[in-house]
């Protein structure tokens, strides 16, 4: 039976064996790696891989634990600025009943008896021999699917075969099961930006600020997003108007993905890039035949433009939304009262005479 750990009534030799939820992770409070004055140490066991990665340290003092542990955090954040080779990664949490406690890297066995399976492919990496060990590995997932050092071992064998965009989903599965793992947040951004994959990078990164925010290893990947997503937009621009349009639709869906991210974090200085990329996108969904997707892309162009106050984008994304209903207009009107719970206006049924959107036919 699964017993969360309960400070106030829980004394510390009751700790073990009792679970503690960090950032909706279950892990088991496995032995004890060390205790003293200041606060009690214990491994951290995944419940859902079995894997222990962390201590789990819970400050003993509840008149001086928050200095403690800001001193401690200062300290690994100073010897990380300094570039200090091995720096334990450490993480403020919050526990119930605790006046303050921190996860921290655990440098020991993260399981006591690891298949043959996974021995053999870690030789394999070492040896460079990435098609071998990612076989190897495959059969540790077989046996043990959450098995995150795994999982993270085949995203690097297959990233240094050329498959970035897998390793990227790979390591997307590793965050699920073990989200608190500071290598495994940095591989995800390193392995999405081999793959093109500006949102990724920018979700990982968000994980990053808000787990490890001494941890400036990612900034210039994150920094260099905004230049990429316009890239993107310029590059799916040029696919459509050579006719290339299943290219074009994936290009601008991933510009206009970033221009999200970058909008959801900050509004002001990306709404109306976002607008316009979406415009794009709108765009590039009619000439790929999709007027319903397209529909979405210029309402939600029509709506920001509004709200910024943007006169020439609402009317560059309306001019785009008259032209998919002269294609389609069942299924774009049907689509604008989905969307706004209104029909269509009359303004909008009558069709453009002029060039509209960024993207032209």
């Amino acid at each position: 039976m699964t017993v969360l750990l309960d400070l106030e009534n829980h004394d510390p030799e009751e700790y073990e064996g009792k679970t503690v939820v960090i950032d909706g992770c279950p892990y088991e409070i496995a032995e004890p790696v060390g205790s003293g004055a200041d606060k009690f140490v214990h491994k951290l066991r995944n419940r859902r891989s079995g894997l222990c990665l962390s201590v789990l340290a819970i400050y003993r003092d509840p008149e001086g634990a928050q200095d403690m542990l800001r001193n401690e955090i200062a300290a690994k954040s100073v010897d990380a600025l300094l570039g200090f080779e091995r720096v334990p990664n450490i993480r403020q949490v919050s526990l119930a009943g605790a006046p303050a406690a921190h996860l921290q890297d655990y440098v020991g066995p993260f399981e006591a008896d690891p298949s043959p399976s996974l021995l053999t492919a870690q030789q394999l990496l070492h040896d460079e021999r990435w098609e071998e060990g990612a076989a190897a590995l495959a059969t540790v997932l077989d046996e043990n699917p959450h098995h995150t050092v795994a999982l993270n071992n085949l995203a690097f064998a297959l990233a240094r075969l050329g498959g970035a965009e897998r390793a990227v989903e790979l390591m997307a599965v590793a965050l699920e099961i073990e989200p608190n793992c500071l290598p495994y947040i940095r591989s995800y951004i390193q392995y999405a930006d081999a793959a093109g994959r500006l949102a990724e990078i920018l979700d990982g990164f968000s994980a990053l600020r808000e787990k490890y925010p001494y941890d400036h290893s990612c900034d210039q990947l994150a920094a260099e997003v905004p230049g990429r997503a316009a890239a993107l937009n310029n590059a799916a621009l040029d696919l459509s108007r050579s006719g290339r349009a299943v290219e074009a639709l994936e290009t601008m869906t991933r510009s206009a993905e970033a221009y999200r991210r970058l909008a959801d974090g900050d509004p002001e200085g990306y709404d109306v890039e976002l607008a316009e990329a979406l415009v794009n996108l709108g765009n590039c969904h009619r000439f790929a035949g999709d007027v319903e997707a397209a529909t979405g892309a210029l309402v939600e162009a029509m709506v920001i433009a509004q709200r910024h106050e943007q006169g020439e984008l609402f009317g560059i994304a309306a001019d785009s939304l008259q032209r998919a209903w002269a294609e389609d207009p069942p299924g774009v009107a049907a689509e604008f009262e989905r969307l706004t719970g209104s029909p269509i206006p009359d303004w909008l049924t009558r069709q453009a005479d002029g060039a509209g959107g960024a993207a032209s036919d």
